[in-house]
C-alpha cells in the first residue's frame, strides 16, 4: 500500500539496497550505481515532494533520478539528469516489508531494480516489473543535520609574563649586589665648658664624623664685683 508516513519531504536520505546493503550513488557522469555506504554528498538524495510522487535530487550533482529516454520496458537504465519537470523523473515510494520501500516510476509503474541482482560495488540500476524481491527494496536512512559550530572567541595575546619575570629577576639581582649604605659612626669629643666658678671643665659630647666642627666655648663670665670699701677720710 502506498504511504508517506515515514518519509520527510525536503530531507536528504541514503537509499540503501536491502539485497546488498550498498548505497545508491551518483557518479561523475550520468551513471547511478551502488557502492558501500559512505559519508559523502554523492550518496545523499533529497526527497522533493511533487504531489503523490517525489523527485530524488542528488546533493553532489544537483541532478535527479531519471528513467532513460522516458523508457517503459524492462531493462531501461536508471540515470541522473538535469531536472526537466518530466514524469520519467517522478517516483512513487511504496511501503514494503521491514520498513523498506519500492521505488516505482510514475511513467511505467515499474520498480528500480539491481541489474543481475549484483551485490558488487559498481552494480548498475534499471527498471523492472515488480517481482517482490529484495533487489527491488530500498531502506531510506535519513541524513542527520550537522551542527553548526559557534564562532570561537578571539584569542587574547598571552601576557608577556616571561619577559616581566626576567626583568624582575635582573632588578632583584642588581639590588642584591649593591653594598648596604654605611651607617654613621659616632665618636665622642671632649669640649671644655666653664663651670659655675668660671673654670673650664672637660665634657664628652657625641659627634658624627660627618657632623660640623664643634662650636667654640662661650667666654667665661667675669667674676662678680665685690663692693669696694672706701677709706674713711681722716
Amino acid at each position: 500500500m502506498q504511504t508517506k508516513k515515514k518519509i520527510a519531504a525536503d530531507t536528504y536520505y541514503q537509499l540503501i539496497s536491502k539485497e546488498s546493503g550498498k548505497a545508491m550513488e551518483a557518479a561523475q557522469d550520468e551513471t547511478v550505481a551502488l557502492f558501500a555506504p559512505a559519508d559523502k554528498d554523492s550518496q545523499q538524495w533529497k526527497l522533493v515532494s511533487a504531489g503523490d510522487c517525489y523527485k530524488l535530487a542528488n546533493k553532489s550533482s544537483g541532478k535527479v533520478l531519471d528513467a532513460t529516454l522516458s523508457g517503459t520496458d524492462n531493462g531501461v537504465r536508471i540515470c541522473q539528469f538535469a531536472d526537466a519537470d518530466a514524469d520519467n523523473q517522478l517516483w512513487v515510494l511504496e511501503e514494503s516489508a521491514e520498513d523498506s520501500y519500492k521505488i516505482k516510476s510514475k511513467v511505467s509503474g515499474k520498480c528500480v531494480d539491481i541489474v543481475d541482482m549484483s551485490k558488487e560495488d559498481g552494480a548498475v540500476l534499471q527498471i523492472w516489473e515488480d517481482t517482490d524481491g529484495d533487489n527491488q527494496r530500498w531502506l531510506l536512512s535519513a541524513i542527520a543535520a550537522k551542527p553548526v559550530k559557534a564562532p570561537s572567541a578571539a584569542k587574547k595575546p598571552a601576557a608577556k609574563s616571561t619577559k616581566s619575570a626576567s626583568k624582575a629577576t635582573k632588578t632583584a639581582s642588581k639590588t642584591a649586589k649593591k653594598p648596604a649604605s654605611k651607617t654613621s659612626k659616632t665618636s665622642f669629643a671632649k669640649v671644655e665648658t666653664p663651670n659655675a666658678e668660671g673654670k673650664p671643665e672637660a665634657v664628652q659630647t657625641a659627634a658624627s664624623k660627618k657632623a660640623e666642627a664643634p662650636k667654640a666655648p662661650a667666654a667665661p663670665k667675669a667674676p662678680a664685683k665685690t663692693p669696694s670699701t672706701k677709706t674713711a677720710k681722716k
